[in-house]
């Protein structure tokens, strides 16, 4: 009896048709299923798994929480667990090193920690800055400082935060969409472990996909500020998928 399984690695022309049989499939150009899943449960909080929290110093005078796990668990359990109830005006993620512009912010743990205190009903402002800074985060802060001044003063627009972008030497500010890619995973380098795994890393390379957004503001080194909202539903979409609907079960 054969068994339907994942290879561990990508799997050659033999392996494929071994698969394809047992799937029932005998074309080759039939599909194969590829399935791949995190070791750990990372989708969301685990029952009755908690997270690690530790007082730390900050600096001379300063102290806070070490937390083992996502900015954006970190952020959720700051806001509930950990401010003894008072309410924020102002949650700040980051300074991160490195930007987090354009297609970047989705899989950003700075902004997805910002969005975090959205969902917590709190204001927030996403800050990332070139890496080129390394350790050096004066101006950042100071800026950063002055960005939550006005969000104090003025407020934000319901269910937005703002995603903030700092590069090198910066001409001026401006608002922009968040749009456009710059450097992306071009594929992957394999290299098998002595326990038998095989470690992928990744290839980045530049991307020629700047339309005009924070992603080009950026690269023209301007400071990138960009409205992002808690809502991503995609309106436009919904009369293209009225077939949805015929859907029977």
């Amino acid at each position: 009896m054969e068994t339907l399984r994942t290879p561990p690695r990508p799997a050659g022309p033999m392996k494929n048709a071994r698969l394809r049989k047992a799937a029932g499939r005998t074309s080759p150009s039939s599909p194969l299923i590829t399935t791949c899943f995190p070791r750990i449960s990372r989708s969301g909080p685990i029952p009755g798994a908690g997270i690690v929290v530790r007082r730390v110093q900050i600096g001379e005078d300063g102290e806070g929480y070490s937390v083992e796990g996502t900015p954006a668990e970190a952020a959720g359990l700051g806001i509930m667990a950990l401010s003894g109830g008072a309410p924020f005006d102002l949650v700040i993620a980051g300074i991160n090193r490195g930007e987090n512009t354009g297609l970047a912010n989705l899989y950003s743990g700075t902004v997805n920690a910002a969005m975090e205190a959205l969902v917590r009903g709190a204001p927030a402002i996403a800050v990332s800055q070139d890496a080129a800074y390394d350790d050096d985060f004066a101006f950042s802060a100071a800026l950063t400082r002055k960005f939550a001044d006005r969000v104090l003063k003025y407020g934000l627009p319901q269910g937005v935060m703002l995603n903030v972008n700092i590069p090198v030497d910066p001409r001026g500010v401006v608002i922009v969409p968040s749009r456009g890619l710059s450097v992306a995973v071009a594929g992957f380098d394999a290299s098998e472990q002595e326990d038998g795994a095989v470690l992928y890393a990744p290839r980045m390379a530049a991307v020629n996909d700047m339309p005009d957004g924070d992603v080009r503001a950026y690269l023209e080194r301007y400071v990138s500020v960009a409205p992002l909202a808690l809502d991503r539903t995609s309106n436009d979409a919904f009369g293209e998928l009225g077939w949805i609907g015929d859907v029977e079960f």
